[in-house]
């Protein structure tokens, strides 16, 4: 896949809560979830508003049911559904959490749902990428305690797969997208995948949050 970020303009004036819209999540959401397990290759690519990539790196993440591992140049967040541990590169530190899944915004399985939460959804329209139509659809949040405003889910419309997502976070000019590189369903899960292991990271300091 060409990694790709585009700043969508000219679009026609999106109708909220557009059934095509509703459907086309509803239709592409369930064909990742009816996996149990799955593992995604994701590019994160940092840009402005005004449209400059401010950075980019690869990361990897695997999500079984409520627990996941994600593993990023700078960082690794490791959850076993009912604690989390992040680990930051920069300053060496394991920070320990009790985990909710329901206060996680960024958790795997949260973002396939957020346009049910009482969210706007609006299509804003289609794009072509080579021989693909990819729609383009906003889910803006009602949820004014929210940090993140608006998600954007690119969709290539005949395969009924996401290309990216890319979300908007409140008081912050920057755009964080997601770009799927690869999708492996029900990938091999390693024991203690999901598990903390002091030895996976040596001279850190463990915080204990909860």
């Amino acid at each position: 896949m060409v990694v790709a970020f585009v700043l969508f303009t000219g679009f026609q004036q999106p109708v909220v809560n557009d059934p095509l819209a509703v459907n086309l999540l509803k239709e592409t959401t369930a064909s990742y979830k009816k996996n149990k397990s799955y593992c995604i290759e994701f590019t994160r690519i940092n840009t402005s508003v005004q449209g400059k990539e401010m950075g980019r790196e690869k990361g990897k993440i695997w999500v079984d049911g409520s627990k996941y591992r994600l593993e990023m140049a700078d960082q690794q967040v490791i959850c076993d559904g009912k604690t989390m541990w992040a680990y930051l590169q920069e300053s060496k530190e394991v920070n320990v959490y009790d985990y909710d899944e329901t206060e996680d915004e960024l958790a795997p399985n949260k973002v396939f749902d957020f346009y049910k939460e009482g969210c706007k959804v609006m299509y804003l329209g289609d794009v072509k990428s080579g021989k693909k139509v990819l729609a383009n659809i906003d889910v803006e949040t009602t949820n004014r305690k929210s940090n993140i405003t608006k998600y954007r889910f690119v969709i290539d419309k005949k395969a009924k797969k996401l290309t990216r997502w890319i979300l908007f976070e409140k008081g912050t000019n920057t755009q964080i997208a997601f770009v799927l590189n690869k999708y492996t369903p029900n990938p091999v899960i390693k024991e203690g995948m999901f598990a903390y292991n002091k030895s996976d990271f040596p001279g850190a300091k463990l915080i204990d949050l909860r």
